[in-house]
């Protein structure tokens, strides 16, 4: 009756541990930092300490760029429409580009 009482609270444990250390990803603070402080003062101190922790600046920007004359657009189209002008219709790739 205790080991299955002790196996569901590890369980527990350690799910929390890894729910604070992929939450911690977009925030300011070091996440093998804040699982050693977690593991050692329980997951509930993890969870203080990243309720106070500012979250990182990510600037998320999506380009499309045409891979024949490389120009590139802020908005999707099925083909680019400077190549569509001359007769082509060659469809645009999606560039992603993040920052911190």
């Amino acid at each position: 009756m205790f080991a299955t009482y002790l196996t569901i609270g590890l369980t527990i444990y350690v799910i929390l541990l890894f729910i604070i250390y992929f939450q911690s990803k977009d925030y300011k603070i070091n996440s093998l930092w804040l699982l050693f402080l977690s593991i050692i003062l329980t997951p509930i101190v993890g969870f203080i300490i990243l309720f106070f922790t500012d979250k990182k600046n990510i600037l998320d920007i999506v380009y499309y760029k045409c891979p024949s004359c490389k120009m590139q657009y802020t908005e999707w189209n099925d083909c680019c429409p400077s190549c569509q002008k001359n007769g082509e219709n060659i469809s645009l790739r999606a560039i992603r580009f993040k920052s911190v």
